[in-house]
């Protein structure tokens, strides 16, 4: 396998963004408010992460984050 230079990366990057892709989003994001908001963004992150996002966001905003809010066990909550 070869290895990937910083040159290939520029290159990479200025392609993407010639076609209209913005690959520069992440440099604007803010860091989370609190341990607690980050861990709601890692959670929705990891659901994600392994199926369609419409699928995701159901099991997430429809079970897991009321799970949360309650106090529960988010380990119970997609069952």
């Amino acid at each position: 396998m070869e290895r990937l230079t910083a040159d290939a990366v520029r290159e990479l990057m200025t392609a993407l963004v010639a076609q209209g892709y913005d690959v520069y989003w992440a440099e604007d994001c803010a860091p989370p408010a609190n341990a607690e908001v980050f861990a709601r963004e890692l959670i929705f992150v990891i659901v994600n992460s392994g199926m369609k996002n419409s699928i995701a966001e159901r099991i997430y905003y429809d079970r897991i984050l009321p799970a949360i809010e309650r106090g529960d066990s988010v380990m119970l909550a997609p069952g």
